[in-house]
């Protein structure tokens, strides 16, 4: 029998608590196979569930620990800067990993299913990096392997000190957007083609609609092209290690959010949460995480404690519904 493995997903918070937090406390309670670290300078928060762990840091001590870690120096001012560094916090909190087989970081403003359904035969073979979206890199969760070869690609981002030390957000995790435009000169027709045709083939043009095919190809096109620019985030920089053969990836389509469903034109949709399974009701189809991105936005909700949510609820364009 194959052991179970350890793993920390991490979260770094600054600020007040957001009005959403008991949903993320909610449903990450029923994924005990995951334990959920959350560093804030806000009160540790009390009445959670056992996977959870919450530690008091100001951001001056995070600073001082970033600093420490990473060899230069940290001053992060805007607490939005804190995606950068998400694929260094292998290395600032490797302190507390020691135990561990994975580490990952998380948002907030994420429901989560029954991940270990959908994750565990990937960490049964030993994959490298499981990224929840298809394409690139996924900043909303993401999994890797406790190692040190893992816990320091963060170094291979080109400029990655000077991209750290900038009060600038640069999307480091994700997607430097600031060097995406610079694809388009590398692109080539023939690329295009390429896409779409495979796209029509698949049918997915057709199921997926025209915004959401545009949006999908600047994955392709950067994937196809990372041979040939400098690793300008951690999307480029892992691309280049499955080139290379240096680590097993998986890329999976396992996040669905408001922001997806409204290139797909979807002006209604419905998640269901119950008793630890997510559900897209229109598909019927069980995910494992629904990020809320835009959602969130003025967003209001009952001042409730995770323990006061019931075992089944949804959430929709209009926000969180108990059943």
């Amino acid at each position: 029998m194959v052991a179970e493995k350890k793993i920390l997903v991490i979260n770094v918070w600054f600020g007040k608590w957001p009005v959403y937090l008991p949903y993320f406390l909610k449903t990450t309670r029923f994924n005990m196979g995951f334990t959920w670290l959350i560093v804030s300078n806000q009160p540790e928060l009390s009445a959670i569930p056992a996977n959870i762990q919450s530690q008091r840091i100001s951001i001056l001590e995070f600073n001082e620990l970033a600093t420490e870690k990473l060899g230069f120096p940290v001053n992060i001012i805007d607490p939005v800067k804190l995606c950068d560094f998400k694929p260094a916090f292998g290395k600032i909190f490797e302190d507390y990993l020691k135990d561990y087989d994975y580490w990952g970081y998380c948002d907030l403003d994420l429901i989560t299913g029954n991940l270990g359904s959908f994750v565990n035969p990937l960490l049964e073979k030993g994959t490298d990096v499981i990224s929840f979206y298809r394409d690139y890199l996924s900043g909303p969760l993401c999994l890797y392997r406790n190692s040190t070869l893992i816990k320091d690609l963060y170094k291979k981002v080109c400029d990655h000190e000077k991209i750290l030390m900038d009060q600038e957000h640069y999307a480091m995790d994700e997607n430097n957007k600031k060097r995406m435009a610079e694809l388009t000169g590398l692109s080539k027709k023939g690329l295009r083609f390429q896409y779409l045709l495979g796209e029509i083939i698949r049918l997915n043009i057709f199921y997926r609609g025209f915004n959401e095919t545009r949006y999908r190809y600047q994955w392709f096109l950067k994937k196809k092209l990372n041979p040939l620019h400098p690793h300008w985030d951690m999307t480029d920089v892992i691309f280049n290690q499955v080139n290379n053969g240096v680590l097993s990836v998986s890329f999976q389509d396992w996040i669905i959010s408001d922001r997806a469903y409204r290139r797909a034109g979807r002006k209604k949709w419905e998640v269901v949460w119950k008793d630890g399974v997510l559900m897209d009701r229109h598909s019927k189809r069980e995910v494992p995480v629904f990020h809320y991105i835009d959602l969130k936005t003025g967003m209001e909700c009952e001042d409730v404690s995770p323990l006061e949510i019931p075992d089944i609820f949804t959430l929709d364009q209009d926000g969180f519904h108990h059943e």
